[in-house]
C-alpha cells in the first residue's frame, strides 16, 4: 500500500511542476488559474494523501 501511496505522491509532483509552467493545463475547471492556487490544490492533495497513508499504515 505504501508503494500506491509513494507512486501518487510521485504523480502530484509532476502535475505540480507542470501546473508551475502553464497552470491553465492544471486548473481546467478555474476561470483564473493561477501557480498560488496550483499549489494551494497540490498541497491539499498532499495533506489527504498523508493522512490516509499514516491512517491505514499497519505495525
Amino acid at each position: 500500500m505504501t508503494t500506491f501511496f509513494a507512486l501518487l505522491i510521485l504523480v502530484l509532483f509532476l502535475v505540480l511542476i507542470i501546473g508551475f509552467i502553464k497552470p491553465a493545463l492544471v486548473l481546467r475547471w478555474s476561470e483564473k488559474p493561477t501557480r498560488l492556487k496550483v499549489f494551494g490544490y497540490w498541497f491539499l492533495a498532499i495533506f489527504i494523501i498523508a493522512m490516509i497513508s499514516v491512517a491505514t499504515e499497519t505495525d
